[in-house]
This record gives structure tokens, C-alpha cells and sequence, in this order.
């Protein structure tokens, strides 16, 4: 199993994707000359997202989007998935 996050804004620009994989370690042949480095690669049990690694993610994003205190507001859109809906992420974002 595995999940891809990604994050477009209406300009066009993205956000590298987030893969997630099923699994407790990650195996080298994984990785490959078509990945730039930029990706995040996590690991979940399910090879789904859960509430720390929709952290991680949330990260990532901030990092990636230049997200700031002052910098101009960005409007994220999820769906009612539960590691979008945590009292920690909310706070963040």
C-alpha cells in the first residue's frame, strides 16, 4: 500500500509530493535517479497517513509553501480525514 500527498496551489505551484509506505523500514531500491530528493518519504503501518505523519506533513508544507506569520495568507483545503482534524494540527495551520 502506498499514499501520495500533494499539495497545488492555484498558480500552478506544488508542493513536492509526500509519499507514504507501508512498512517499518525503508528498502533502497526505493529510491531512484527519477526522484530529485525533494520528496518526503514516511513510513506508516497501514501505508496510510495517521496523526504524526499528517504532522510531519503539515511541516513540510509550511517549509515548502513559505508559509509565515507574515508572509500572505494561504488557503489549505482538506477533506474530514481524522489526522486533518487533531487539535495539535488545527493549531498549527
Amino acid at each position: 500500500m502506498v499514499t501520495l500527498i500533494e499539495g497545488i496551489s492555484a498558480e500552478g505551484k506544488c508542493v513536492p509530493p509526500t509519499i507514504i509506505i507501508e512498512g517499518s523500514w525503508f528498502i533502497e531500491d526505493w529510491l531512484n535517479e527519477n526522484q530529485d530528493g525533494s520528496e518526503l518519504l514516511l513510513l506508516s503501518d497501514s501505508g496510510y497517513t495517521n496523526e504524526d505523519l499528517g504532522m510531519l506533513w503539515l511541516d513540510y508544507f509550511i517549509t515548502y509553501s513559505g508559509a509565515r506569520p507574515k508572509a500572505p495568507m494561504k488557503l489549505l483545503l482538506f477533506d474530514g480525514y481524522s489526522s486533518h482534524t487533531t487539535e495539535d494540527f488545527r493549531l498549527k495551520y
